[in-house]
């Protein structure tokens, strides 16, 4: 495995400009920037560029372990931390860009990694989607690698998986719950969306909810489901358009064709091993990466400072307003009283359809 991704990045690595990559600080894109840097050093004599994007809420700011990354492998570091006038700057043109509404601001957040790409001339950019999709990333993929074990190992698996994971085994057993059973994943959409319209609230597609429910009792077929139909190719709709607009191409080690066929071959226990998940990138990064990031358990990516940037509502007033889709959407009471909802996707999920509306 370690050869095929070593392999992978070096393609990616021709080039006749400068090649940077993306680094949230995160296993997947602090493996590549690890690996990318020396190899890009030795054959250049430059130092590696590397963008991350600061987030000013402490919960979801990565930058400290991007930084070990940086001090690691010797690379350019390059931050950019958007300010919430930044956000409302870019937020039409990022609207306009994506073309369909998107659920979480992070994408903004991606954004402005490629504007600063561009800024420092560094066309082409390396980036780690495709990583938690082959090799079995996301917490939520423990129900089906606990449902594929048997007897004690299943109890031993269970209390590892909470052990080396940010879920308590009150959230995994929830987990193991929800997530393969149909039923209870519609009746908790039509809860937590009881502000919607019946009548819109019917269009959800039950059919597929059950298919998708059904997926996480066997763990090739979520892993066909993740990398095909649901996971992977909206993230890439996303970092595609970002990429394009600035004239960016990103390439992808982990979504290479003959990775994913080495990573999907393998025994499923290589890629979640006594509740670690992505065990087998862990190994072979071991010596390349400080153990602080290999053995990290607290995932979160580029996560965009929501409750920042969605403070000020008044901001998004005239937009919501004059939405023509919103009424038909949305209760009445639900719509007269939005700057009482908490829920902070939602009020995302709102504005972000009255931008796109516009």
């Amino acid at each position: 495995f370690r050869d095929e991704l070593q392999r992978s990045i070096r393609y990616r690595l021709r080039s006749d400009v400068r090649v940077g990559t993306c680094l949230s600080g995160g296993l997947d894109s602090s493996s590549i920037a690890a690996i990318a840097g020396r190899v890009y050093r030795q054959s250049t004599g430059q130092s590696f560029y590397a963008i991350t994007a600061r987030s000013p809420e402490a919960h979801n700011d990565e930058t400290p372990f991007a930084q070990k990354v940086v001090q690691t492998a010797g690379l350019d570091w390059h931050v950019c931390a958007p300010t919430s006038e930044d956000f409302l700057s870019v937020l039409d043109e990022v609207v306009a860009v994506q073309e369909e509404p998107f659920g979480s601001p992070s994408i903004i957040m991606q954004y402005f990694v490629m504007k600063t790409a561009r800024q420092l001339n560094c066309p082409v950019l390396l980036d780690g989607q495709g990583g938690d999709e082959t090799l079995l990333g996301y917490e939520r993929y423990f129900p089906a690698y606990l449902l594929s074990l048997k007897g004690r190992a299943s109890i031993a698996g269970f209390l590892n998986s909470a052990r080396h994971s940010k879920l308590s085994n009150s959230q995994l057993l929830l987990y193991l719950f929800y997530f393969p059973h149909a039923h209870l994943r519609l009746n908790r959409f039509v809860h937590h969306n009881r502000y919607i319209q019946a009548s819109a609230r019917k269009l959800i597609n039950r059919d597929f909810a059950f298919k998708l429910a059904h997926s996480y009792r066997n763990i090739t077929r979520l892993q066909q489901m993740e990398l095909q139909h649901t996971q992977l190719p909206h993230l890439l709709k996303y970092e595609d358009r970002n990429s394009m607009h600035h004239s960016i191409e990103t390439r992808l080690p982990f979504v290479d064709y003959q990775l994913v066929e080495t990573s999907l071959s393998l025994a499923h226990g290589f890629k979640i091993h006594q509740g670690w998940t992505k065990y087998l990138l862990r190994r072979a990064l071991q010596g390349q990466l400080p153990d602080e990031i290999i053995w990290r358990r607290n995932k979160i990516g580029f996560e965009a400072p929501m409750r920042l940037w969605l403070q000020d509502r008044t901001a998004f007033q005239e937009d919501l307003a004059g939405s023509k889709i919103l009424p038909a959407l949305l209760k009445p009471a639900a719509l007269h009283h939005l700057d009482r909802i908490d829920d902070l996707r939602l009020v995302w999920k709102l504005i972000n359809i009255a931008k796109w509306e516009k």
